[in-house]
């Protein structure tokens, strides 16, 4: 009964059901924990700030799944999102990068 129930729920959204099962499975097993120490430990190694895609394509992450944790710790104020880097197209996108402190230097 169940099943039924999750297959109606899903057919009714207008979110694809592949994306609602990867972000249950995504929330329920800590791997937002795990990105966000990634994403800090690729940006620790780079010595310019990174795109999104840029991450992506080092991480093999989908860019959809760092885009949630790149807000977070943007908003934590461990990383900057202040500067511009040029993107696909020569389009200016965000770039991120590691917040130096004293105590990170």
């Amino acid at each position: 009964m169940d099943q039924k129930y999750n297959k109606l729920e899903l057919q009714s959204s207008k979110i694809p059901s592949t994306r609602i099962e990867s972000w249950k499975i995504f929330r329920d097993d800590g791997q937002k924990h795990t990105i966000k120490n990634f994403i800090l430990v690729i940006l620790e190694d780079s010595d310019t700030p990174l795109s999104c895609r840029q991450i992506s394509e080092i991480s093999e992450i989908e860019i959809q799944s760092l885009t949630r944790p790149l807000q977070e710790l943007s908003q934590e104020n461990v990383i900057d999102s202040t500067e511009r880097v040029k993107g696909v197209r020569e389009r200016s996108v965000i770039a991120y990068s590691i917040i130096k402190t004293d105590s990170n230097v």
